[in-house]
């Protein structure tokens, strides 16, 4: 349906809404590949959001930008009282980081870690 030349990144735009119309055209549904007859069941993922912080994985890399891209709510960092324009305290796996905390990639400085608000670049700790 989409031809051999599979992307890397941008799946809703370069595969899913493709499929979805030759779908919604009519085309044959069986175009779209091979049945699939090994389901797998993800395991639900959810932050956790207590008086000193969150707890959260990351669950996606935003390549090739480096992003990094958790389970933790947009409205979870204004629960604990985080402003954009703050400095965070966060821990990716034993190492802690202070970052700014800002709400979108444009606000941070370029080489420089940083949390954003509408996916959090990792998972904030107080």
């Amino acid at each position: 349906m989409i031809g051999d030349r599979v992307p890397s990144t941008f799946h809703g735009r370069d595969i899913f809404s493709p499929a979805a119309a030759h779908l919604a055209a009519g085309e044959d549904w069986t175009l779209a590949g091979p049945s699939v007859t090994d389901l797998v069941r993800l395991r639900s993922r959810s932050a956790v959001t207590a008086e000193k912080g969150i707890l959260g994985e990351v669950i996606g890399l935003d390549d090739p930008y480096g992003n990094l891209i958790t389970d933790i709510p947009g409205d979870a960092l204004k629960q604990l009282g985080w402003m954009p324009g703050e400095n965070i305290g966060i821990q990716i796996g034993k190492r802690g980081y202070t970052i700014p905390y800002a709400k979108t990639s444009q606000k941070c400085r370029p080489a420089i870690r940083c949390c954003m608000s509408i996916r959090e670049a990792a998972s904030p700790l107080r």
